[in-house]
């Protein structure tokens, strides 16, 4: 569609997309191409040259079905505008306003359903196709590499390089572009999947593939991502599950990959993985009794120990409609959903992915979205012809969200899906499996 066709602001998009830490005030960098998209759709749309359909009905209803979550979400908000806020002293800012931040929420979720589109759109051939998917993976494979490097200056000297560093209980992780550790494993597993894909349509040889191989493996490990490795054996487990069912040949290459991958994080990891897990716990069920000692503690009294008792009750009081997207941070200390935890003064996050979905727009519609995001998985049962590889391609979305605890506002966990469906255009319908 020659309306659209502005290459230069996908590669950059793709090229952005990771850096969710960098900020020019309180916008993401990535986030500014974004809207240079919209824009450029949008105005397109008004000249009346094209529609946001394409020629390929499965991606059409995915879209489709992505547009009428957003326009539910806007619907199921509208109440929450006339709810009481309790808004943390220390917050300040006209963007983390109440409405405001709904908008923005809303906003943020077009942008991803609109780069969507836009990527499915610009990619018409399996050049291309080999071109953003090596663009990914190159983008990603520098950010670990950068990210190891940090790790072992830091290390060395206790400098504060910033693609690695000290937890509050100096525990020294890489980060990538994120805030933290976590999601950047989780951003990790994306580029391995990537990295699979490439490897089974063989654009990569194998010195490239042995290369290739030790920076994500370290990256992954170092980060210390608990929710990471999650989602690493929910993508490829429930695919090796699937390929030994069938009987496939493919089931020892899968099994041989997760092993590759896991082993190393083990080795690295084990004791902090246990310890950390155990510290989880431990703080979960004795939550009443840590309330006064570790109100200022921002392990305890913030994040996913706070939040995995207060959504339970928003949940309780709000199962069809939520609180609101966006306003978890602005109700959170209402003593109505806060029980025996003491208010916060910053802002808070659930850290929940999925979690808040269901807690922010109520349980039916985070079932819709969640219908829409298993799409991938229904669709290869229904289609022989589509090889098992490209199975964790189309689940990656829907783990990263589930168990990975990623907020669905980032971006990169869509491009994924949409790789899904271009492989599905590229070498399934063009070549006589669906018209």
């Amino acid at each position: 569609m020659k309306w659209v066709e502005k290459e230069w602001l996908l590669v950059l998009s793709l090229i952005l997309l990771p850096m969710t830490a960098i900020k020019v005030g309180p916008i993401k960098l990535y986030e500014f191409t974004n809207l240079i998209i919209i824009g450029v759709v949008g105005w397109g749309l008004l000249l009346g040259k094209g529609e946001l359909t394409t020629k390929s009905h499965l991606f059409d209803k995915y879209i489709t079905g992505l547009q009428k979550f957003l326009l539910f979400c806007i619907i199921v908000s509208v109440p929450s505008f006339f709810r009481e806020f309790y808004i943390p002293e220390n917050v300040h800012g006209f963007l983390n306003k109440p409405i405001i931040i709904t908008f923005l929420r809303i906003i943020q979720i077009g942008m991803a359903i609109v780069l969507s589109w836009y990527t499915f759109n610009q990619v018409n051939s399996k050049k291309n196709f080999a071109r953003i998917l090596k663009l990914y993976l190159y983008v990603g494979l520098i950010i670990c590499a950068l990210s190891i490097f940090c790790y072992i200056i830091n290390g060395l000297w206790g400098t504060h390089f910033p693609f690695a560093y000290y937890t509050d209980s100096m525990l020294l992780r890489t980060r990538g572009t994120f805030v933290e550790g976590g999601p950047f494993g989780v951003y990790v597993i994306s580029i391995i999947v990537v990295f699979n894909l490439c490897m089974e349509i063989k654009i990569l040889n194998k010195k490239q593939i042995i290369y290739m191989y030790m920076p994500l493996t370290l990256a992954l490990a170092l980060s210390k991502s608990k929710a990471a490795i999650l989602v690493l054996i929910g993508v490829y487990g429930l695919r090796l599950i699937i390929e030994l069912c069938k009987k496939q040949d493919k089931a020892l290459k899968t099994l041989l990959l997760i092993i590759a991958f896991i082993v190393p994080y083990i080795i690295f990891n084990y004791s902090c993985f246990k310890s950390g897990t155990e510290g989880y716990i431990e703080s979960y069920f004795h939550a009443k009794d840590y309330s006064v000692e570790k109100a200022e503690d921002l392990n305890f009294a913030y994040g996913r120990v706070a939040s995995s008792h207060i959504i339970p009750e928003m949940i309780k009081k709000h199962p069809i409609l939520g609180i609101g997207l966006g306003n978890y941070p602005l109700v959170r200390n209402d003593p109505l959903y806060r029980l025996f935890l003491l208010p916060v003064k910053g802002w808070d996050l659930m850290g929940f992915g999925f979690g808040e979905v269901v807690t922010e727009v109520g349980i039916p519609l985070a079932i819709y979205l969640a219908s829409i995001f298993i799409q991938p998985f229904l669709i290869y049962f229904r289609e022989e012809r589509i090889p098992s590889f490209l199975l964790s391609v189309g689940l990656f979305q829907i783990f990263a969200h589930g168990i990975g605890f990623v907020q669905i506002t980032f971006v990169y966990p869509w491009v994924i899906t949409v790789i899904f469906y271009l492989y599905l255009k590229l070498y399934q319908e063009q070549e006589g499996g669906r018209k």
